[in-house]
């Protein structure tokens, strides 16, 4: 190592105090350099050091304006391949250069690795100002002896080595005056005072957070652009070099290091590969350490995923007339057709599919297919959600089959004739008009056009646009988070199927009117959850919104929105990995339960044997590539505030979330294929 100019430091890393200060040894210096130096650390500096266990290290630190930032980069150390680098930013007080270095930012158990709650208070770190000039040494959790010299070089630049692109936000849902006057005399504050006075729930009454009912998102583009340029280094920001950290870097290099196209392309080959079974329908995978599948698990709201899957692949081949785009959709398609079908039943539909021989036992959800189905398993209950996967597949199958391809659109006409009779369809309203709308545009059946648009367009619909209880509420910190992408689903729905009749009857005003109607929802439904970072339906609603494309500030707002896209990694997870939040010193539980109604049974009054505590839910909305839903079988359903977060590396899901948003933008111009 080459020998020291101005300063040699010894990070003795050994043990886990909270503070730690840096020890100098005066060794002979003047004092008029001594004061010198405390009083004007500014500057740029060469870093030279060692490691007694990762090694050779070298960077820059960079002081100036009360700032002191030392990246440094192990010069033979690596994990899973990739060059390590280290961020220490801090800032210069009296004292010296204090540093603050966490375990993590949200994980607290990789591997074998499970932080205690102790070792997730973070490390103060003070570096005296004397040190510069003088020889120290330091006691600092971490994993080995570490020689260090600064060489200060030149005067300090304006510009800083880093940048810490990590905000916070409060993101509280609107406080509807009339919608909590409702839900006060419906009961639902009987329920949040339930959950408020439980005891998990009251330790965390004298967080800032919880005592003013704050809803905190937190937004990271901290290395985006540097990961674009350095996909193969991993960069660990005021955190000591742990599992924890680690793992958070890889799933932040995953999302930042590759292009949006890119990203596409891997978690398009991953679905297709590993998830799209042969009868039609997203499953999940379970694979082994290599990556190769070796077996299934099916998943139970596969008909909603696949259809919103279908979508994707329909916008794929619109624009590249990818032969693979069809070949997927009529893949979908069949395996939609064929959850109509397999029942034998016009009551019932399926909600997934399975590959499965009749001699294989499983539970009393499942049945066993019969004559050309006998092949197949299908999961009972089809219903409500599920409805809608199927209607997106149904209606985009109207832009995708050839007019030749006679026996496939016999299927689907018969298809469309009966679903309207299925138990889940006929019981809510605006269902029955979708189903009918589908035989109106297949069949021709100017009687089902017709009560297409009466159930679109009645009393019902007035009243639900009036009060705006169509598009959902969000109140404070409560919302139905699922059901805001079921009634996006809904939406859609509504807007393909007029989209399609008009083509067919193309003076029908009333289907011009219904297109209409479900734009402006669109617009609504953003609007209300505007606060709540839902920003697929910002996506969504300026691509099908004629209004939306030309209003500047909604075109402004949708581009912020991409970074939910950026943020999406691939792969989308990296081994067994979790988060216990409540271990976390700066973390807090929400003082809003999520979905207190379903606390209620009835007009003011609260189920006898209900748990509050299942309504527990984090006051802190976390990115995506650290983990708030590791491996999740959709990003967009997902409670967006956590308490407990799990993954599982012999487990892969599908992607159809981040495949639908990517083509949805592509289709609007927002992105291209360079992006």
């Amino acid at each position: 190592m080459k020998t020291f100019k101005h300063s040699l430091f010894f990070f003795c890393i050994l043990a886990v105090p909270a503070v730690v200060s840096f020890h100098y040894f005066n060794h002979g210096y003047s004092p008029s350099r001594a004061i010198a130096q405390v009083h004007s650390p500014d500057g740029e500096y060469e870093v030279v050091g060692v490691s007694d266990i990762k090694g050779e290290y070298s960077g820059r630190a960079w002081v100036h304006g009360g700032v002191v930032q030392r990246i440094v980069k192990w010069k033979n150390y690596s994990y899973q391949g990739m060059a390590v680098e280290s961020v220490w930013s801090g800032k210069v007080t009296p004292s010296g250069f204090d540093f603050s270095l966490s375990l993590s930012n949200v994980l607290t158990r990789f591997e074998d690795y499970d932080a205690t709650k102790e070792e997730l208070i973070p490390v103060k770190v003070t570096l005296p100002l004397e040190g510069l000039t003088s020889e120290f040494s330091a006691t600092l959790k971490g994993d080995g002896v570490i020689k260090e010299t600064w060489t200060r070089l030149k005067d300090a630049s304006q510009n800083p080595l880093w940048v810490d692109q990590r905000t916070s936000f409060v993101g509280n849902g609107d406080k509807h005056p009339f919608i909590t006057m409702l839900s006060k005399i419906a009961g639902m504050y009987k329920v949040i005072e339930a959950y408020r006075e439980l005891p998990q729930i009251k330790i965390y009454e004298d967080k800032e957070v919880f005592k003013k009912g704050q809803q905190i998102w937190v937004e990271d583009k901290t290395d985006a652009d540097f990961y674009l340029k350095n996909p193969n280094v991993l960069r660990i920001t005021n955190k000591t070099v742990n599992p924890l950290s680690l793992a958070e870097a890889v799933m932040r290099k995953n999302a930042y290091g590759h292009t949006l196209t890119y990203k596409e392309n891997f978690l398009t080959n991953e679905t297709q590969k590993l998830n799209l079974n042969d009868a039609g329908m997203l499953e999940v995978a379970r694979i082994d350490s290599a990556g190769n599948k070796i077996g299934m698990g099916p998943e139970g709201d596969s008909a909603l995923w696949t259809g919103i899957y279908g979508w994707s692949q329909v916008i794929r081949y619109q624009m590249t007339k990818d032969p693979e785009a069809m070949t997927n959709f009529k893949k979908v398609l069949n395996g939609t057709l064929t959850l109509l079908e397999i029942p034998n039943d016009p009551k019932q539909f399926a909600r997934t599919l399975a590959i499965s021989a009749a001699s294989e036992v499983w539970s009393d959800e499942w049945i066993q297919g019969t004559g050309q189905y006998s092949h197949l398993k299908w999961m009972k209950r089809g219903n409500n959600d599920m409805a809608k996967g199927i209607f997106l597949t149904l209606v985009l199958a109207h832009k995708m089959v050839d007019p030749s391809e006679v026996q496939l659109i016999e299927r689907i006409k018969k298809a469309v004739k009966s679903f309207p009779s299925a138990t889940a369809i006929e019981e809510r309203s605006f269902n029955f008009g979708i189903a009918k709308g589908l035989d109106a545009l297949w069949n021709k059946d100017e009687e089902s056009l017709l009560t297409f648009q009466k159930k679109m367009l009645n009393f019902e619909s007035f009243i639900s646009n009036f009060t705006h209880l169509d598009a959902g509420l969000y109140i404070e910190g409560i919302a139905d988070w699922s059901g805001i992408h079921l009634t996006m689903s809904s939406i859609m729905s509504q807007y393909f199927v007029s989209e399609e009749l008009i083509k067919v009857f193309p003076n029908e005003y009333f289907n011009k009117k219904i297109h209409a109607k479900a734009e402006a929802s669109l617009i609504e439904l953003d609007e209300v959850y505007k606060n709540g970072h839902r920003r697929f339906v910002t996506l969504v609603a300026y691509t099908y919104s004629p209004k939306a494309r030309k209003d500047k500030k909604f075109e402004a707002r949708a581009r912020e929105a991409l970074w939910t896209l950026k943020e999406v990694p691939a792969p989308r997870f990296v081994g067994n990995a979790g988060a216990d939040l409540p271990k976390r010193p700066d973390w807090s539980i929400s003082a809003w339960p999520r979905q207190p109604w379903k606390g209620l049974t009835g007009f003011r009054k609260m189920k006898e044997d209900f748990n509050v505590a299942e309504l527990q839910q984090g006051a802190y909305f976390y990115p995506y590539f650290e983990g708030s839903t590791w491996n999740t079988t959709y990003y967009w359903k997902d409670i967006p505030f956590p308490v407990h977060i799990n993954s599982d590396k012999s487990t892969k899901s599908f992607s159809s979330d981040y495949l639908m948003l990517y083509w949805v933008s592509r289709s609007s111009g927002l992105i291209t294929a360079e992006d």
